[in-house]
């Protein structure tokens, strides 16, 4: 186990994606950051079996839910689990745990040289608010007119117009639970030389979206249809329900959803993003080649950090 993680840490550091990945997550959690809670590759190697064991023995009196699908009837399931010793103990612990992310005050950009990258993989962070119901489902007709979708405002403007990227996309998301606020996430994957005119296309649309109503009809037609399809896998329907428990949901959303999509307009969309986008401080996360982007034009679109791999990977 220990010469496996340290081939995945090593292939890790080599790629460029996940530093990427890892340069987001920093500036979203800080030191919360997925790659900086996990334990590092030396920690990995002095593990024993013992420190197994106890680790076990303090799972097990983890509260938890039991998911199954099969043709066990609900007692055998029962006496199923009662031979696995479980013992889990009360706790006022918040479920699902919800990480605090950072606060940003102005447009900040991490910047992590990469010699070696021949494409910057930039992404586009702002942090919205707490959506209720009605808002998330119009969270989701804006995803599908802004950044979802080949016909949306953004893979039509930096990829098809332009074809300034191989890789673009944006999207608001939801966290875990009801208490989370919303948080919009920007990509694009580009060569090098095309950061600059990158950043400020994908910055220009965030800040000042394009308003094509004529195309109101086919994002409507889209979620219309999409509820039609969307009915979880039979083995996924009880973690499915789970999840809209967590939202606080006491039936299935997507009557809700049906109501709100039917009587869809443009102004939903509109509302959405200026609520939870437009003019909010962003971050803007960049791994690439500093000698193939000009830094002094970066400087436009926020204060500049420079961070090392060292500092996002643990």
């Amino acid at each position: 186990i220990t010469e496996e993680d340290a081939m995945n840490r090593k292939m890790e550091r080599e790629s460029t994606d996940e530093i990427a990945s890892a340069l987001l997550q920093y500036g979203i959690y800080g030191e919360n950051s997925k790659y900086l809670r996990r334990m590092s590759a030396k920690e990995v190697s002095k593990i024993t079996s013992d420190d197994m064991m106890t680790a076990l023995s303090q799972l097990k009196k983890q509260p938890f839910s039991i998911h199954y699908s099969g043709n066990l009837s609900a007692d055998d399931i029962i006496i199923m689990m009662k031979t696995m010793d479980l013992n889990p103990v009360e706790t006022n612990d918040e479920f699902p745990k919800i990480l605090p992310t950072k606060e940003y005050t102005e447009n900040t950009i991490l910047f992590l040289n990469d010699s070696k990258a021949l494409q910057s993989k930039i992404y586009f962070y702002v942090q919205g608010e707490v959506l209720d119901e009605k808002q998330m489902a119009n969270q989701n007709a804006f995803n599908q007119y802004f950044g979802t979708g080949m016909s949306s405002i953004v893979f039509q403007e930096i990829r098809e117009f332009r074809s300034m990227a191989y890789s673009a996309y944006a999207v608001s998301r939801t966290g875990l639970t009801k208490k989370e606020k919303s948080k919009f996430l920007a990509f694009v994957g580009t060569q090098s030389d095309k950061t600059i005119e990158a950043i400020s296309v994908m910055t220009g649309l965030i800040n000042d979206m394009p308003m094509k109503k004529q195309r109101m009809q086919g994002v409507k037609d889209y979620l219309l249809q999409s509820l039609l399809t969307s009915s979880p896998a039979k083995r996924d329907v009880t973690e499915t329900v789970e999840s809209w428990k967590l939202f606080g949901y006491k039936e299935d959303p997507r009557a809700m959803q049906y109501d709100v999509y039917k009587d869809l307009d443009f102004n939903n969309i509109v509302d959405f993003y200026k609520q939870n986008i437009k003019g909010r401080p962003m971050l803007i996360t960049i791994v690439g080649n500093k000698k193939k982007i000009d830094m002094k034009e970066l400087e436009k679109y926020g204060k500049i950090v420079e961070v090392k791999q060292k500092n996002i990977l643990n």
